[in-house]
């Protein structure tokens, strides 16, 4: 099972698979995605049955395919990054981790993009086992800017130093989905203003400034930074323009956002 965009990448390693999608965009592809984007979940899988389908690959914002899998006791996660995951059948799953070929994970859940459940993990009983869960997902999937992220997000939760780290491994896997749709600038900023990690926070911070989007936000924590550095001049310099930008920005209210970042 395999979303549009995968069809003729499976085709062209896999020449033998069977596919749902080969990529062509013939009528009959296109209704036949109508078709199952409208099913129930129980739909969905009396439908997966009846194919006999063995795995899965999609990108992670392929829904509701995404989230069926995710959620279906039938199938489990083996691999993802920023563009993709793939999902085993059960059995085939269970042969994958016994021959040591996949990791299995029991509290993490690496394809979902809501990663809010962590919280709750990083402050209960079971926040040892998570963080070990975590740490194998980032090394099997070191490019990857979900994995480096979660952890990162886990640690901070934690308010430990170490998620500068992480986040650094999280900025290096795509640095403008990191940037702009996960603000990590401002994140990486926070945690190391927290820890005193002032020069590697200037360095993510100069980085990032040439996206506009986040330009007003990024000089005031680069002002911050020099300030507590000691260069009040250049600090001063940096905090005006940060003024000046947030308040273009946002009708001259920036006090939320200085208010945030304090």
């Amino acid at each position: 099972f395999n979303s549009w965009e995968f069809g003729g990448y499976l085709l062209w390693h896999l020449p033998d698979s069977k596919v749902f999608m080969d990529g062509r965009s013939l009528e009959a592809h296109l209704e036949l995605i109508d078709e199952t984007k409208t099913m129930s979940s129980e739909q969905l899988a009396q439908w997966v049955h009846q194919f006999d389908v063995d795995a899965a690959l999609l990108r992670p914002e392929d829904e509701p395919y995404t989230s069926f899998f995710a959620a279906s006791a039938a199938f489990k996660v083996v691999f993802f990054d920023n563009r993709s995951v793939v999902y085993l059948r059960e059995d085939h799953h269970a042969k994958a981790v016994a021959d040591g070929k996949v990791q299995a994970f029991k509290l993490i859940r690496p394809d979902s993009l809501d990663i809010g459940y962590l919280s709750i993990l990083a402050r209960g009983p079971q926040a040892a086992e998570a963080e070990r869960e975590l740490r194998t997902a980032a090394a099997a999937a070191p490019n990857s800017f979900n994995a480096q992220f979660m952890l990162g997000f886990f640690l901070e939760e934690q308010g430990r130093s170490d998620a500068l780290d992480a986040y650094e491994a999280a900025i290096a896997a795509n640095p403008r989905l990191a940037h702009t749709h996960y603000g990590m600038a401002a994140r990486s900023g926070r945690v190391a203003l927290r820890h005193e990690q002032r020069e590697r926070a200037i360095v993510i911070l100069k980085e990032s400034g040439s996206m506009p989007e986040l330009l007003g936000i990024l000089l005031l924590q680069r002002g911050t930074l020099e300030w507590t550095s000691g260069d009040e001049e250049g600090a001063r310099r940096i905090l005006e323009d940060a003024i000046a930008t947030l308040g273009r920005a946002h009708g001259g209210d920036h006090a939320e956002h200085a208010n945030a970042l304090g």
